[in-house]
């Protein structure tokens, strides 16, 4: 009897290993399918592409500042030698040079219109400039320090100047007339960006952001958690959110509305530029790199320029300035379809 009791002990041991087997090997089966349905899914998705060459725009000197006209058919160059180069950027030829800085020019701008292009210079003067026949149309005269930024409004009336006397100045750009002059001393300015809906001006001095009501000058808030410097200021399509490049090795993205920190990007960049539809932020130092403005992650690092860069408003087209044989050249690319009107 007790042989017997042994004998079916051991039989059901074997039957319950053999069925705890059969389990994991059905558990490892259904494991391996899983992972080999999510490579598939990884191999289906676009994946990032470098941008690609159209026109590599030659010249000989450094380039300081550049900006698309709104339709992408002209690219601004503000240069070293205090004068504003414009290009046709479908052949990528040089259309005129404007002439008239007594110093570099640190800034360009285009008006939304595209018909007036601002420069402002290490002279302490800005210059409006009609682009139908390259003359000036007036001299910004005001500024006791070179001007660091220049930006047009949204619907093209008033231009802001940022500059290292430690004010914004807002220009009225049918008269000249300065309208507002922000102070932030004692701190030199380093850049300046209106608000999509041009009611907000934000500006960047020290290690500080500002934002600025732009009907009554007031005040909105400051923003001071960088380290270092803050050299660039770029809002969201949308206007919901803008973001900062810094000396700290930082690009973050803030709310617009209260200045709340949102995200931190560890980027060495101090030029900043978003895709059309908010949704991809590219910034660029001794190399472009392209971030998911959701995600907060990197999609790509394209190492074939550097700054300074602009998109086009479309933002199928990059520009961007790279070492060339006897200097600075500027390259124009094609953005990666999979990179325009990207939802990472």
């Amino acid at each position: 009897m007790i042989n017997l009791i042994k004998r079916e002990s051991i039989r059901l041991s074997n039957l319950n290993l053999h069925r705890v087997g059969r389990s994991w090997h059905s558990l490892l089966l259904w494991l391996g399918l899983f992972i080999s349905m999510i490579a598939l899914a990884s191999c289906a998705l676009p994946q990032p592409t470098t941008p690609s060459p159209w026109h590599t725009l030659e010249h000989h000197d450094k380039v300081h500042s550049l900006a698309f006209s709104p339709d992408g058919t002209i690219l601004a160059l503000g240069l070293m030698t205090g004068t504003v180069q414009l290009w046709n950027v479908n052949d990528g030829t040089l259309l005129s040079t404007l002439e008239g800085h007594g110093k570099s020019v640190s800034s360009v701008a285009v008006s939304p219109d595209g018909k007036t292009i601002a420069s402002g210079s290490l002279d302490g003067t800005v210059r409006l400039w009609q682009v139908s026949d390259k003359k000036v149309l007036r001299t910004l005269e005001g500024h006791s320090a070179p001007i660091a930024s220049v930006a047009f409004s949204p619907d093209g009336k008033t231009i802001a100047s940022a500059s290292w006397d430690t004010t914004v100045r807002l220009w009225e750009v049918s008269s000249g007339k300065v309208l507002q002059t922000f102070s932030h001393a004692p701190y030199q300015v380093s850049d300046v960006a209106f608000a999509p809906n041009g009611n907000i001006l934000a500006s960047t001095a020290g290690t500080v952001l500002y934002l600025w009501q732009v009907a009554d000058g007031k005040l909105l808030g400051t923003a001071k958690e960088h380290t270092a410097e803050v050299w660039e200021v770029a809002f969201a399509p949308d206007g919901q959110t803008l973001a900062t490049a810094s000396f700290d090795n930082t690009v973050r993205l803030w709310q617009t509305k209260n200045g709340v920190l949102l995200k931190t990007f560890q980027a060495i960049a101090n030029k900043i530029a978003f895709t059309s539809d908010g949704s991809i932020m590219v910034t660029a130092g001794s190399n472009v790199q392209f971030w998911g403005v959701n995600s907060g992650a990197l999609i790509q690092t394209f190492s074939e320029g550097y700054q300074p860069i602009d998109l086009t408003a479309d933002g199928k087209t990059l520009a961007t300035v790279a070492s060339g044989e006897n200097g600075e050249v500027v390259k124009v690319w094609h953005m990666p379809t999979n990179l325009v009107g990207s939802t990472r």
